[in-house]
């Protein structure tokens, strides 16, 4: 339908498109018969055919706005009855532990329906991922769409724009539709989002509701294949157990026999008891892999509740201790990465052991033959009775090799299964920890100080001190040398040559400065002394770095070792950055010699930075190792320790360079300048 508005265009002629008859079949038969037509202006011709073509897609857009806003205003007047549906279903009593039903199974089937479990938890995961999105989205939709709903207002009183007086008559109809068309679509998008606003408050009550009931229904289908997995491991076990038993007996039977068959009965027990071993431990991995849906869920938890506190739009103390909190409950990285490592390594045995047995199947024979030829290779005279004995104890020796390959095999799927949910539980939390510390700028606390600092300070020292943690720095060097023995060799020569060249650098530093304000002076001996500068800076950097790396782990970045690297490579960087300036302030170094500073106030400005390091480098190195390794211990107490040291330092150091009367800068400014005339201004600001 066409709004009525006044319209500062002529009055269309009889053929133009009418209030109903304006939809999408008759704007696309104007648009070919237009284009078929030879009489009109080419360009009046294409300005009427990109109107009519807007004028089309409007309309198009119109039409799903009026089916969105039909849907929405339908959800609305069903809503009532959805939600009490869901509220019945959920004020139902919740079932705990597994059900009867789902692991009172037959021995043949219950790998079918382990397998249908889990494909509904993934299924069920799925939905849930999707509607934790739909929610997440709904937190902040209102307000979006009351601003997308004043915009539509805003355009839909805007008067469409007027034509030359010199239009055609087909360029005016052509604008007409358009506009026309413009504001349908206009109202139809304002309609749908009014309607979305309406029933946002029901979709989102609906979406928590079956949010809370798919949560219901995992946690049952976890149960279901917990229970389940423990029966079929318990019943395997059974027969592992039965089958030990019998090996056993066989060995104690074969007592008197020759030795080569004593020596296989007892192969084929040890296969056994290999089995039983690779049985217990796959019934303890259940436990384990409750432990890791557990953190999984208490991580995403943690995150609806990090997004939750974030929504509020400001970050004060209150909530900054929230957030705080939901940091500490997530994994420690070092404790992950140490597992994930653990794990990998398990797997690539038990793949070994599983290659191993294949091995042994395939070469392991049957039959008379096969027994013949075991009889002869270890000199055993042959008898009916001793055949038959061999034969059976081949047989026996491949069906154990048949059943440890399987069950092996089942190993390696358990412990990959668990490697991947450890590095999930890894990812997640390290995300999480990531987007914690991006918005508390990685302040360790913000509470006052007190006694509760003075015991986190300590537990972070005896944290960084353990026995436990120490031990494991020899290893990691170990690793690092075995992995890349090159670098730290490299470095090192470097780290050498320089401190053998430090006599002859110092010497090339004199002489650069000596032609410095006479007639042979020219800015490339500037560049020479900054070079020669850098060069006498670098071998103490260096040498922290090169011992940092010894200890750094690629793969275990959150490791104690990894962190001491980590914070050996800070205090690198550190101690560059004030070697360069206090080569700077030497007698012939830049300061004075190339940029005639005072020699007074250069000595005082070295002196400083050679106390602010003694400062600085135990302190950066303590922040360091408590941001690298996120063990909130060492971040609440020795983090903190550490960045108030640093403020501190550069407090005085500050001071010390930068006071009015006295300062080591101060001294070098021009009396007459503007720097000093406002020297007590800048300063204190």
């Amino acid at each position: 339908m066409l709004l009525g508005f006044p319209s500062a265009h002529a009055q269309p002629a009889a053929d133009v498109v009418t209030a109903e008859a304006l939809d999408a079949d008759s704007i696309r038969a104007r648009i070919d018969t237009l284009k078929t037509q030879t009489d009109i202006v080419a360009g009046d011709k294409q300005l009427t055919l990109d109107n009519l073509q807007t004028a089309l897609a409007r309309l198009e857009s119109a039409q799903a706005a009026r089916k969105l806003a039909d849907e929405y205003a339908e959800a609305l007047k069903q809503a009532p009855a959805r939600i009490a549906e869901l509220q019945a279903e959920l004020a139902r009593p919740q079932e705990t532990g597994p059900r009867s039903q789902a692991v009172d199974t037959d021995p043949a089937t219950a790998p079918l329906r382990m397998a249908a479990l889990q494909i509904k938890a993934v299924s069920l995961r799925t939905q849930r991922r999707a509607l934790d999105e739909t929610l997440r989205s709904m937190a902040s939709r209102e307000l979006d769409a009351r601003q997308e709903l004043s915009e539509l207002r805003a355009q839909l009183e805007k008067r469409p724009d007027p034509l030359p007086d010199d239009a055609s008559q087909v360029l005016i109809d052509s604008n007409q539709i358009k506009d026309d068309a413009v504001r349908q679509d206009l109202s139809a998008r304002i309609e749908k989002t009014e309607q979305e606003i309406l029933s946002l408050p029901t979709r989102e009550s609906i979406a928590s509701a079956q949010q809370r009931l798919l949560g219901r229904e995992l946690d049952l289908v976890m149960a279901d294949m917990s229970e389940l997995g423990r029966r079929m491991d318990a019943r395997e076990q059974e027969e592992v157990r039965s089958k030990l038993e019998q090996a056993e007996a066989v060995v104690r039977d074969t007592a008197g026999k020759p030795d080569a068959l004593i020596t296989l009965a007892k192969d084929n027990l040890a296969l056994r008891r290999s089995m039983f071993d690779i049985a217990n431990e796959l019934r303890k991995l259940w436990s384990t892999k409750d432990r890791l849906y557990g953190q999984l869920e208490e991580v995403a938890t943690s995150r609806k509740n990090a997004d939750q506190i974030l929504a509020f739009g400001r970050i004060d103390e209150e909530y900054g201790r929230l957030l705080r909190e939901v940091a500490k409950k997530l994994p420690g990285q070092a404790s992950l990465d140490h597992r994930i490592a653990e794990r990998r390594n398990a797997i690539i045995d038990a793949r070994v052991g599983r290659f191993r047995s294949e091995q042994q199947l395939a070469q392991a024979g049957t039959g008379a033959l096969a027994a013949n030829r075991f009889l002869a290779t270890h000199d055993v005279a042959e008898s009916p009775e001793v055949i038959a004995a061999t034969e059976a104890l081949l047989r026996q020796r491949r069906d154990a090799l048949t059943d440890l390959r399987a069950i092996q095999g089942r190993q390696v799927e358990a412990l990959d299964e668990l490697n991947q949910l450890e590095g999930e539980l890894q990812q997640r939390s390290r995300q999480l920890r990531s987007m914690l510390d991006q918005r508390l700028l990685w302040l360790p606390s913000s509470t006052p100080i007190g006694k509760a600092s003075a015991q986190q300070v300590a537990a972070g020292f005896g944290k960084l001190v353990a026995t436990g943690n120490l031990a494991t720095l020899w290893p990691a060097i170990g690793k690092s040398w075995s992995s890349r023995p090159v670098r730290p060799i490299v470095l090192a020569t470097v780290v050498f040559v320089l401190l053998v060249m430090r006599k002859r650098l110092l010497g090339r530093l004199a002489s650069l400065a000596q032609p410095v304000g006479t007639r042979s002076d020219r800015f490339g001996l500037t560049i020479g002394a900054l070079l020669v500068t850098i060069l006498l800076a670098i071998p103490v950097p260096l040498a922290f770095a090169t011992i940092g790396l010894l200890f750094v782990q690629p793969f275990s970045p959150n490791s104690y070792a990894s962190a001491v690297g980590a914070g050996l490579n800070n205090v690198g960087i550190v101690l560059f950055i004030l070697g360069l300036f206090r080569n700077m302030c030497r007698r012939h170094g830049l300061f004075v010699a190339h940029f005639h500073w005072e020699a007074r106030s250069v000595r005082r400005l070295g002196k400083a930075l050679w106390v602010v390091s003694l400062a600085l480098v135990p302190a950066v190195w303590l922040s360091g190792v408590a941001r690298t390794s996120g063990d909130p211990v060492l971040n609440d107490g020795l983090g903190r320790l550490g960045v108030l040291i640093i403020s501190l330092a550069l407090a005085v150091f500050t001071h010390r360079v930068f006071r009015p009367s006295g300062g080591a800068m101060t001294g070098s400014l021009d009396r007459s300048g503007l720097l000093w005339r406002t020297r007590h201004l800048w300063y204190w600001a």
